[in-house]
């Protein structure tokens, strides 16, 4: 129970898991303590409205402030070259630690696969070699082992050389698998992956499984692939 300090923070996250597609029509949308609002005039351009609805008991709505965290550094975002919608408001994402060689060294070890044991956001990274052979198309999927039977409720980020190129939502979505292409994924050379995790609900949330697996390989006449910009941190 709250006693009578002169203010409170509260914080509340929200992911609406992308906008699209949309239609050129006004789409309302329940979140959390939000009220969201997408005004699309095509489907390229499209504003979100946000209208924070809530009851405080004794107090006018004028009582509170509300401040939105966003990306780091506002319209002056700091990554160029991946643009400010890469990345969320995640007190990981807005230190820059999803690119690659965050300042890790200090950290705790742990494993996405042993989770979080309580309501909040995990977050963990690593880094691998590839050292496939030239000539060869070669796709590559990050896949998550399906729990959807499971009672756990939480949402995953996937992050590949800084780059998010992927949300996993078992307990409402069936994608699994997530293809990454070359080029993103340096095929013959170093990586780093990225995930974070925000469980729900009351119980602990993990993994069951995570891991890189190839598809057929083709023959291919490409020279090589030039890599996107993946500035580190």
């Amino acid at each position: 129970m709250w006693t009578s300090p002169e203010s409170f923070i509260l914080a509340s996250y929200q992911d609406h898991t992308g906008l699209g597609p949309l239609s050129p029509e006004t789409c309302p949308v329940n979140i959390v303590v939000f009220i969201v609002e997408v005004e699309c005039k095509t489907n390229d351009e499209c504003v979100i409205y946000f209208s924070l609805g809530f009851n405080l008991s004794g107090h006018s709505q004028s009582d509170v402030t509300w401040k939105l965290t966003g990306n780091i550094g506002g319209e002056d975002y700091l990554d160029i070259a991946r643009g400010p919608l890469n990345e969320g408001g995640l007190y990981a994402e807005r230190q820059g630690w999803h690119q690659p060689s965050p300042p890790s060294q200090n950290w705790d070890d742990s494993s996405p696969l042993a989770g979080i044991t309580e309501p909040g956001v995990g977050f963990w990274t690593n880094s691998f070699s590839l050292s496939l052979p030239k000539g060869y198309d070669v796709p590559l999927y990050f896949v998550f082992g399906n729990n959807r039977d499971s009672t756990q409720s939480y949402r995953v980020q996937l992050y590949v050389n800084g780059y998010q190129y992927g949300k996993f939502v078992p307990h409402t979505r069936p994608q699994t698998e997530f293809p990454v292409p070359q080029g993103i994924l340096n095929y013959q050379g170093e990586n780093s992956v990225t995930v974070t995790l925000w469980a729900h609900g009351s119980k602990d949330a993990k993994l069951n499984s995570f891991e890189l697996v190839n598809r057929t390989p083709v023959l291919t006449a490409l020279n090589g692939v030039t890599s996107s910009e993946q500035p580190a941190y």
